[in-house]
């Protein structure tokens, strides 16, 4: 059954898990701590995917205000906390929900409002969290215009690797654990960045960029710094931050060029210290890079490509996500075929105006 979010109780007392377990354990994901202490290190552990607290007021060694005071120093936390206590007190009841709590409910409670509560604070959380989502779709959508006006070609490499990337996305959610303790939010966030991979290559020459034959040692490092170059110009887009955006936006942009045998750049990671949506995006935008034509090589057919990911599998790449890539053999071809009847399309139409037809 799917469970619509994840709850975080934190209470002293066995049994108010337990009860609490039978009110809401059939709607949602429940995770469990005994102590201040245990509920901060739940936090940390799974910060993106904890979409509310239930805290007790009343605890031993950490009491609940502690524990919120440390969870918003440690996390800058935007997790709504929900008060629930024995204490009863106006003066506790504005202390929390000055101090940050979105609401204060008294023991014993009623399970039907508690659900209404949770279910109204989660809402509102998820408004917030959409209302985020659009405005990074938007700033994506304006730098891939950008991109365009800059080159064409560009552009349809950067659509086609976010395509790519997402394919790669679901297919690893589904059959590996690599996501374990990753948000649906941070799976949106990887193929979001995906398209914006080369944003730094605005700041390279275009004698560099577009040279028909192989760089000089020189032109190879100045090409590479258009890592460091994406990323100054990914902030400077996004002043007002998401944290969790803007992290795996960086770890894109700045690593997608690491190779998982630590021969990449720029800073020569290996494995699984190359951050997850850097790898992702690596297999992305190498098997795209292949099968494309550029001003220095011909395009590789798909099939022929496919065989020298494998060949990369385990030296430039991370091997789950190259078994990923070939379990996607048919959605691959079928998406470049469409590929390339629309480009046919766009130069059937092309002609047509040139001929003023």
């Amino acid at each position: 059954m799917f469970k619509e979010a994840t709850i975080l109780i934190v209470d002293d007392v066995e049994s108010e898990h337990e009860i609490l377990e039978q009110v809401l354990g059939d709607t949602y994901n429940l995770k469990h701590a005994f102590n201040g202490k245990k509920a901060i290190e739940l936090t940390s552990r799974y910060k993106e995917e904890i979409d509310l607290i239930l805290l007790d007021y009343r605890m031993p060694r950490m009491d609940g205000m502690e524990t919120m005071a440390k969870l918003q120093e440690l996390y800058q936390l935007d997790i709504p906390i929900i008060f629930l206590t024995s204490v009863v007190g106006l003066e506790a009841e504005a202390n929390c929900l000055y101090n940050g709590a979105v609401d204060y409910v008294k023991k014993p409670f009623n399970p039907d409002a508690l659900k209404l509560r949770i279910k109204r604070h989660l809402s509102y959380r998820k408004k917030a969290e959409t209302a985020e989502i659009d405005k990074i779709e938007s700033i994506v959508h304006g730098m891939s215009i950008v991109t365009e006006l800059h080159s064409v070609e560009s552009s349809e490499h950067a659509e086609r690797v976010q395509k790519i990337t997402e394919m790669l996305v679901d297919r690893l959610d589904e059959t590996t654990n690599l996501f374990d303790g990753c948000s649906l939010r941070t799976l949106d966030y990887m193929c979001y960045a995906a398209p914006l991979h080369d944003i730094g290559k605005f700041g390279i020459h275009n004698d560099i960029l577009h040279k028909p034959g192989e760089f000089t040692e020189a032109e190879y490092e100045e090409m590479k710094k258009h890592v460091v170059l994406g990323c100054d110009i990914a902030n400077g887009f996004y002043e007002d931050k998401d944290e969790g955006f803007v992290k795996i936006f960086n770890e894109v942009i700045y690593h997608h060029h690491e190779k998982y045998d630590g021969s990449g750049y720029p800073e020569g990671l290996r494995g699984n210290n190359i951050p997850l949506a850097a790898r992702i995006v690596a297999v992305a935008d190498a098997l795209d890079a292949i099968v494309s034509c550029r001003s220095y090589k011909d395009a590789v057919d798909i099939n022929e490509a496919l065989k020298i990911m494998l060949i990369e599998r385990g030296k430039s790449f991370d091997p789950v996500i190259v078994d990923a890539l070939l379990s996607l053999r048919d959605n691959i071809v079928e998406f470049y075929k469409k590929e390339d009847e629309m480009k046919l399309q766009k130069l059937n139409k092309y002609i047509k105006k040139i001929n003023g037809s």
